[in-house]
């Protein structure tokens, strides 16, 4: 699986944890939900820009949507 696959895996699961739909997420994040769903299936290559905003729309820290989908957490 590829960081982008990981990442987008990653976020489809925090999204469904807070019962928010695509189209819910989509607003929230001012993505097009066309856009979204390329993510969630790890296509093409999510922007910093987009990722902080999906992660700011979910209420979660952008590096736990990425450490997360490898399998990793942060260590303080």
């Amino acid at each position: 699986m590829t960081p982008n696959e990981s990442a987008g895996k990653n976020i489809t699961q925090y999204r469904q944890e807070n019962d928010l739909s695509l189209a819910h997420l989509a607003e929230s994040s001012h993505l097009p939900v066309s856009r979204l769903c390329d993510i969630e299936h790890g296509v093409g290559t999510v922007t910093v820009q987009e990722f902080c905003r999906i992660a700011r729309a979910l209420e979660c820290d952008p590096c736990d949507l990425l450490l997360s989908g490898l399998g990793m957490t942060r260590k303080y």
